[in-house]
């Protein structure tokens, strides 16, 4: 499942949305296919399925601690930035594995300038 949902953030990427949702779309569920075409989704401006993948990584997080991540990442790609930063708390809370990309994930550029996102880097001992 990785290769396909590999290539389906290159389409996000690329600004190719409408290509990396049909990839999304045939990729099996998991949290992190939840946050990436959820946030193809916001940045594509549809927002109604971008608020849909919320709520699925929400449920999951509330059972089994991952995506909260993902819930972030979402928020990232509704330009909700403050919320986008409520979630990477949280997911730094509970340890939630998607963090590891936290530094490489070209979808969270746009929280890259924001000191909160430095001090994040900080206290998970990333360099700067």
């Amino acid at each position: 499942w990785l290769t396909p949902l590999a290539l389906g953030w290159t389409y996000r990427e690329k600004g190719m949305y409408k290509e990396a949702i049909e990839i999304f779309r045939r990729t099996p569920d998991s949290p992190s296919k939840l946050a990436h075409e959820g946030n193809c989704y916001a940045r594509a401006g549809n927002k109604a399925e971008a608020q849909k993948a919320i709520r699925k990584l929400v449920e999951r997080s509330a059972k089994d601690r991952v995506g909260t991540y993902g819930v972030a990442f979402v928020y990232v790609g509704l330009g909700e930035k403050d919320r986008a930063f409520d979630w990477l708390e949280k997911a730094y809370k509970v340890h939630d594995k998607g963090l590891v990309f936290i530094k490489t994930d070209p979808a969270l550029d746009p929280l890259r300038s924001d000191p909160r996102f430095q001090d994040l880097l900080r206290r998970m001992n990333f360099p700067l």
